[in-house]
């Protein structure tokens, strides 16, 4: 039976390490309002498990960020700082660095070089701020 590609399928890459749950991005840009929703609807499913008190987006993969996108990890952060959790942000290229310093990201959000640093980092190092 053939079944359709879904955006799960092939645009996020989900792995468990401990209490902190690593998404990996597939997409390059992240600019469409459809997939801007399904990559939505997907975190929030994971940052509502028990289990998960660090959701790690690792964006190494990934070039642009649609200002929908921007909203969404925002949202994203202040329902793991509810809680008690943490939302990181990791592999960021020179443009999401950036766009996350323009934003003030990096002053309400923990941003690591890559995953490994991310998994290694003190988990609670900063109290969560609302942006």
């Amino acid at each position: 039976m053939f079944k359709t590609p879904t955006l799960r399928d092939h645009h996020l890459k989900v792995s468990k390490h401990g209490d902190a749950m690593v998404v990996r991005f597939a997409e390059c840009h992240i600019l469409d309002e459809f997939a801007v929703n399904v990559f939505d609807a997907e975190l929030s499913g994971v940052a509502d498990r028990d289990d998960i008190h660090r959701l790690i987006l690792d964006f190494s993969g990934v070039n642009r960020l649609s200002s929908l996108m921007i909203h969404k990890i925002v949202m994203l952060s202040r329902e793991m700082a509810s809680k008690g959790g943490e939302l990181v942000l990791c592999g960021l290229g020179p443009e999401l660095q950036r766009l996350c310093s323009d934003a003030m990201f990096d002053q309400v959000l923990p941003i690591r070089g890559n995953v490994l640093d991310a998994l290694e980092a003190n988990p609670y190092r900063i109290a969560m701020r609302s942006p």
